[in-house]
């Protein structure tokens, strides 16, 4: 006898029965189990299953003796291409290492007016237990259906589906409610003559959506209120006109959607509101107080919220092209702790980073973008204290600890007034935002941990970002507070762009649909992706999209090679963009040498005992000056950490998170290395006057032309546009990285005339390196530009 081994609600008023094994199709099945709701027994009728249902999450089931694999339509990643193959593979077929057979390859059917792609396989020719998992024909595994029970890890960081000949669909039966419905604030349980099992509901908490809007907003004389939490009992809104008052609160009303809404008939502009929520419905005295999740201002990470009308900007300005940015990654504090001409409150936030980008550095440097660490409300405990901003507690308000009042609300204005000087000095924004976890105080987690963060079957939070939890990006509200977060800082800041912070934990496929989204309000907007997190890596799988990245495999591969320990074949790959196997057009890999993670750039190549760059040798600066110079000279977007340009030293310490001191840049460094900076400079107004680099769409393999030197070497001189399919102008870079001279033999020089060496630019015609009888010679070390003589 087949025994009940699980339980879950598909909606209000359906669930299923799952049986430990198959109880035969047509037979009839004897149940008198009891379903109670809060321990009130409730009628239900028993009837199996569509199998089509149990395919869509499981990838199969089981006709007469036939197995049917079932891919639906439905649940194709965005980057599947139209027209594209697609297999099953599993251990019955060894994973298919052997190449795609056609044996495996999935057709598209139309059934019941849904799209699927089915494989119909003899029971025979299948064991009686396996794994499996879809493919398409470019190896791209495909996921796992949302709400499949029949998940299994082989290995970490691998999830399969299991296929079993006695759990082939037949094993589940659907109980229907006949004169009631369930409420997710209840709970379920099945009684039968094998045990007590709760019914779960997360399948039916998961799908819980609204289109409403959500937050505090204001319409004429009235002020609304609206909080998505479908499992708490009691919600109350209140407020104050200040924040020497007590709150005057009033109670909520649920909606059946999951969404509480209040409505107070006053106009609550510059008002401070907290929500009050209760989690048991037997206490009537415990509630929690809680920040908005939509508030737009906070006076702090604890709240209160501070109520705003809507103020959106009337014109947009337009980023440059993407494959023209040169970008500046920063730090609002690191900018401005050692700037003169600020008082000691403005150097704390925005208003000090306006007068920065007034002062004209980064123009002056020849930078058009600016990655600005996160600003979006974080959990610092005081003001004064150093944050990096990885801990964001709220989504929608600039961070209070910018703000010169933030108590009055000045960060909305000051940092409405920071983009606009930016757009003002043709300087995009570009925010890095951390949509994978939260900090404390954790005010998701309050309201229902299970919607708004992962968990594991204990219940227990996941950790894939490092930080404590990961937001469940594949629930619809969570979506909907991401892709309203973005919107209203492109709608409200004109902000120009996002960096993703851990995007493999937020999805690519959900990143295409906000990239989207965002392109309506404003075209030229920039999206660009941190491709990974401690569960997996996903830099490859850009290539199928059309968001950009940083390029870590860039940052590691030039560290090695400028030390002598790199290739041929990775230098060219590098220099070509990365478009082999990483992208599918130049600019989507954001190229760089360091950012705020980890080492600074000198700290990590020194020469010097514990990584300590403060006093860099002539081998470093030499090293770093060929890292630069292929930084800026390879197809992509160039990524400059703040003070790179400097030789910017944090003593050796890996992680600075809370290390303000040592982050903060002394300008009296670029005075000393000013060599390098003004070599940065001139590599910048180089990179910005050749058409050679800004190139929209792939160029031809033979675009770029590799030559080497000596054998067991890694030097090369490098041909841009060999094809002329850029015109007539051509470049040439020499590299050599090692400490023994190098030669190439080439008939070029008659057509080139140097403009660089190592150290500098040159405006008048000279050549610093021996370049004879077709024979260019190239010192330990060393770097060389030329470009096509004038005709």
């Amino acid at each position: 006898m087949a025994n009940v081994v699980g339980a879950e609600w598909v909606n209000e008023k359906q669930g299923w029965l799952f049986f430990d094994r198959d109880l035969g199709k047509g037979k009839s099945v004897k149940f008198s189990g009891t379903l109670l709701i809060n321990g009130t027994p409730r009628n239900f009728d028993l009837l199996p299953i569509p199998l089509l249902d149990f395919a869509e999450t499981s990838g199969y089931f089981k006709e007469n003796e036939t197995t049917v694999f079932v891919l639906s339509n439905d649940a194709m990643p965005r980057s599947i291409l139209s027209g594209e193959k697609f297999y099953v593979a599993g251990d019955f077929n060894r994973w298919l290492s052997d190449g795609f057979d056609e044996k495996w390859r999935l057709k598209y059917e139309i059934i019941q007016k849904k799209s699927y792609f089915i494989l119909k396989i003899p029971q025979g020719e299948l064991p009686e237990y396996g794994q499996f998992k879809f493919v398409s024909e470019h190896w791209e595994w495909l996921p796992l259906p949302r709400y499949c029970k029949n998940n299994i890890i082989s290995r970490p960081g691998i999830e399969n589906l299991e296929y079993c000949v006695q759990k082939t669909g037949q094993h589940i039966l659907q109980f229907l409610l006949t004169n009631s419905h369930f409420d997710l604030r209840e709970i379920a349980f099945m009684m039968s003559d094998n045990g007590k099992i709760r019914v779960d509901d997360a399948r039916l908490l998961f799908s819980q959506d609204t289109d409403e809007k959500l937050g505090a907003w204001i319409e004429g004389q009235r002020t609304f209120f609206a909080l998505f939490a479908p499992r708490v009992w009691a919600v109350e809104v209140c407020w104050k006109p200040s924040l020497a008052e007590n709150f005057i609160r009033s109670p909520m009303e649920r909606f059946p959607n999951g969404v509480w809404h209040a409505q107070i008939d006053e106009n609550l502009n510059h008002k401070y509101y907290m929500f009050r929520i209760k989690n048991k419905a037997n206490d009537s005295e415990t509630f929690t107080e809680i920040l908005d999740p939509y508030a737009k201002a906070a006076v702090n990470c604890q709240g209160p919220g501070i109520i705003v009308e809507e103020n959106f900007v009337k014109h947009h300005f337009n980023a440059p092209p993407r494959e023209n940015l040169i970008i500046y990654e920063g730090h609002v504090r690191d900018l401005t702790a050692h700037c003169l001409g600020m008082t000691p409150e403005e150097k704390l936030g925005f208003k000090g980073l306006e007068k920065f980008i007034k002062s004209g550095y980064l123009q002056e440097l020849g930078i058009n973008a600016v990655e600005l660490q996160p600003i979006q409300e974080f959990d610092n405990p005081r003001k004064e204290d150093y944050h990096w901003g990885y801990m964001p507690v709220n989504y929608f308000s600039p961070a209070s600890a910018y703000g010169s009042n933030s108590a009055n609300g000045t960060q909305i204005d000051e940092f409405r007034r920071l983009i606009q000087t930016c757009h003002d000095h043709n300087l995009a924004i570009i925010l890095d935002v951390v949509y994978n976890h939260v900090g404390e105080p954790n005010h998701l987690h309050k309201i229902d941990p299970q919607y708004y963060f992962r968990t594991n079957g204990n219940g227990d939070l996941l950790n894939f970002s490092g930080c404590g939890n990961d937001l469940h990006t594949e629930n619809p509200i969570v979506q909907k507070i991401i892709g309203d977060s973005l919107e209203h800082f492109v709608k409200t800041y004109d902000v120009d762009g996002f960096r993703f912070d851990l995007a493999e934990l937020v999805g690519l496929p959900l990143l295409e649909n906000f990239q989207e989204r965002l392109q309506k309000i404003k075209p030229s907007i920039i999206m660009i992706a941190e491709p990974w997190s401690f569960r997996r890596y996903v830099g490859h799988d850009l290539k199928r999209t059309n968001l950009q990245g940083w390029n870590d495999e860039f940052r590691d591969f030039i560290k090695s090679y400028i030390s002598g320990n790199g290739n041929v074949e990775g230098i060219g790959y590098f220099l070509q963009g990365s478009l082999a196997f990483r992208s599918n057009f130049p600019a989507q890999s954001i190229n760089y040498l360091s950012s705020h993670d980890d080492f600074c750039w000198i700290d990590t190549i020194t020469e010097n005992a514990n990584h300590s760059g403060m006093i860099p040798t002539l081998t470093d600066i030499r090293r770093t000056h060929l890292a630069l110079a292929i930084l800026f000279l390879s197809l992509g977007v160039p990524m400059l950490g703040e003070g790179t340009e400097w030789l910017h030293s944090k003593k050796g310490i890996h992680n600075t998170y809370q290390r303000g001191d040592l982050n903060a840049l002394s300008y009296d460094r670029k005075r000393e290395y000013f060599l390098t900076y003004k070599y940065v400079q001139r590599l910048i107004q180089f990179r910005k006057t050749s058409k050679l680099f800004h190139l929209k769409e792939c160029p031809s393999k033979e675009y770029i032309r590799i030559f080497t030197g000596q054998e067991n070497n890694s030097a090369v001189l490098v041909l841009f546009n060999e094809t002329r399919e850029c015109g007539e102008e051509q470049i040439l870079f020499a590299i050599n990285p090692h400490f023994e001279k190098v030669h190439f033999t080439t008939t070029f020089k008659n057509n080139f005339k140097q403009i660089a060496d190592i150290f500098s630019f040159f405006d008048e015609n000279r050549a610093t390196y021996l370049w004879e009888h077709n024979v260019l010679e190239l010192p330990p070390l060393s770097c060389g530009i030329w470009k096509t003589k004038e005709l």
